[in-house]
């Protein structure tokens, strides 16, 4: 297929009828160095997943926090290291939140998303040094509908369910000439969330969750410009806006009636030059401004104001280069530098000696791989630079720091399809500004926290002749160790805390994937994915405590994943399940702490065809099927049975 696709480059006409190609693609968990976990556009179609959070909870290791509701904050730690320790990229480069360092993964819609990869440890080598700077990234590519035979392509969904649910989106993609493409993306959402959940005092009673509601919309600009397949430039521009409220935690006799309410904007334009010179050198240029709007309002605070209110501004200005060369076949060497300036300001009426911080961070790194058919080996060394200022009041401390990486995969037999990998990493996240400076709260005295990890795994994938087109096995056994570990303890009573460094972790794990597909027979092709994670992962702070070797807050020791989907003719069903095991909510692990595991099914059908030039798929999802009630936070319910409808037209 490479070569006709060469061939065809050479026509100065296209006369050649179009092919559908029906194959499965190569699992990228099973090929490379360091695990990664990967969800295609047509996977994502058939898992019942409105944001990336709803995806995410797929993945081996990774854990999602959910408040409720779909407006609730959606968090992912990937193998207990904690949710700052998880880099969010779009197209490439990393999505920032200075003050809280962590990424709402409820916000990323799905509706534009081509593929989301998660990677431990090492992305590859060709990337900004920031994207070395986390334990784990969560890499997400826009849909792209550059190679589009026609003009304009255009694809209008709406999708309407339970809970006064409705999500109207269009996009529209248009090629200009061979070289330049544009795409537009817009969508808005709306949901009522007074869902109905059982009342914790088991009296019967099925309240219903107040204050859930959320009103959001967004917009994406992306344009390329290829002069050649060696010589690109790309450019995003993405706005987000909406207004949600914050349910509270249901408590005994208490409905949660919250008025608490969230408002977040964000704005940001990224662009990046990409040029190979030759076989040996390629160019990656990446520039980005980011702005974020985060205001929070609690009108039912006790205090002089009758309130509770902030109002805070994020700006990020971002620069990075990457230079790649290969002066062998079987090495390969980058150098990438990334430059940015982050800064938060405050402007509501309780603004009174903020000290309106100013981080400056430099990052360089080195990368090396090592490449020959049976052996290959990555390693990587970063240097990380702040320097950190405040406008009033004591800053936070600067930093040099060197961390470093190394990954080897190995394949005994070239005629057995069986490797082994293993790699090391230690990495650090820096305080964030909330951990810092944050009222009532934040301490500039805080170190960074370190986190180290170990991973060996085994990897298996065998295409075969039969009915079974092919089969993909991974198994990885993992250690982390974090050290310096960032935690919120009580000061003079319950409503006064501060952040102190005194947490320590010891994190053991197991990773195990399972994907079968099969061969199209009589119109009917399957596939099977399935996920497993085992995760023993306790504070080993004080010997002397209760928590000592307790399991860490909602950290299941089991938990798991399943899905089947199979394709008839036009139409295509899938059967989706998320398993977790025991918790607990506080590190204390004893039975009033004990919070229940749950197992939630889904299903959904796909139904596609045409009408003259329009292709269209009509969509129906039942979620949570036998209506469990279930937390993923203590007394946070998150809805019960649920369904979505949806249609989505699209020019042929």
């Amino acid at each position: 297929m490479l070569l006709l696709s060469l061939s065809a480059q050479g026509q100065r006409k296209d006369t050649l009828p179009g092919v559908k190609v029906v194959a499965v693609p190569v699992s990228a968990n099973a090929k490379t160095i360091v695990p990664v976990q990967q969800l295609r556009k047509e996977e994502l179609l058939v898992l019942n997943s409105l944001s990336v959070a709803d995806a995410v909870k797929y993945f081996a290791g990774a854990l999602v926090k959910d408040y409720g509701g779909i407006g609730g904050l959606k968090t992912v730690s990937v193998r207990s290291l904690g949710a700052n320790h998880t880099g969010v990229a779009y197209d490439g480069i990393i999505m920032s939140d200075a003050m809280g360092g962590q990424i709402d993964l409820g916000k990323l819609s799905l509706d534009n998303i081509g593929s989301i990869s998660l990677y431990n440890s090492g992305p590859g080598i060709f990337l900004p040094a920031r994207c070395f700077a986390y334990g784990s990234l969560l890499q997400l590519l826009h849909e792209a509908d550059k190679d589009a035979v026609q003009k304009v392509k255009y694809k209008a969904s709406l999708k309407g369910g339970s809970f006064g649910f409705i999500n109207p989106s269009v996009k529209v993609t248009y090629k200009w000439n061979k070289h330049l493409y544009t795409a537009i993306n817009a969508e808005w959402q709306k949901a009522g969330g007074e869902y109905p959940y059982s009342a914790y005092e088991q009296n019967g009673e099925k309240p219903k969750r107040t204050n859930s509601d959320i009103k959001a919309d967004r917009a994406e600009f992306d344009t390329r410009y290829m002069w050649n397949d060696s010589n690109r430039i790309s450019l995003k521009i993405y706005y987000y806006n909406s207004e949600r409220g914050l349910p509270g935690a249901v408590i005994l006799n208490n409905n949660a009636i919250s008025r608490e309410r969230l408002w977040d904007k964000n704005f940001f334009v990224q662009g990046s030059w990409l040029k190979t010179f030759s076989a040996k050198h390629k160019l990656l240029l990446s520039v980005k401004y980011n702005y974020l709007y985060n205001h929070y309002l609690n009108p039912d605070f006790l205090n002089v104001q009758g309130k509770l209110e902030s109002i805070f501004h994020q700006k990020e200005m971002y620069q990075s280069v990457v230079y790649a060369y290969k002066p062998f076949s079987f090495l390969s060497l980058s150098y990438a530098s990334d430059y940015f300036v982050n800064k938060l300001q405050r402007t509501d009426e309780f603004v009174a000696n903020f000290p309106e911080p100013t981080r400056v961070t430099w990052l360089n790194n080195m990368v090396a791989l090592f490449s020959t058919k049976t052996v290959e080996a990555e390693g990587n060394v970063l240097s990380s630079t702040t320097r950190e200022q405040t406008k009033q009041g004591p800053a936070g401390k600067n930093y040099d720091k060197l961390t470093s990486a190394i990954a080897v995969s190995w394949q005994p037999w070239q005629a057995f399809p069986v490797r082994v990998r293993a790699f090391y990493k230690s990495i650090f996240r820096l305080p964030t500004f909330n951990d810092l400076y944050y009222t009532f709260l934040g301490n500039a005295s805080l170190k960074p926290e370190f986190a180290k990890q170990y991973n060996l795994g085994l990897t298996w994938q065998q295409n075969t002749k039969g009915m079974v087109q092919t089969v993909i096995i991974t198994t990885d056994g993992y250690m982390n160790t974090v050290t310096d570990k960032i935690v919120a303890v009580p000061r003079q009573n319950l409503f006064q805390w501060s952040m102190q460094n005194i947490g320590k972790v010891n994190i053991k794990g197991v990773d195990a994937g399972l994907s079968i597909a099969s061969r199209q027979l009589n119109n009917i092709r399957l596939t099977f994915r399935g996920a497993y994670t085992y995760q023993y992962a306790v504070d080993v702070t004080d010997v002397t405590s209760v928590l000592y070797k307790n399991q860490i807050p909602y950290t299941p020791l089991h938990s798991g994943s399943a899905s089947v989907h199979v394709e008839y003719k036009k139409m295509a069903v899938g059967y989706n399940v998320l398993l977790s095991g025991l918790r607990y909510k506080t590190g204390e692990n004893n039975s009033y702490n004990l919070v229940q595991g749950y197992a939630i099914h889904d299903f959904s059908i796909i139904w596609q065809s045409s009408l003259k030039a329009v292709e269209y798929r009509i969509t129906a999802e039942l979620n949570n099927v036998f209506n469990n009630q279930y937390d993923v936070i203590q007394y946070y319910p998150m809805p019960g049975r649920n369904y979505r409808v949806g249609i989505i037209l699209n020019n042929k």
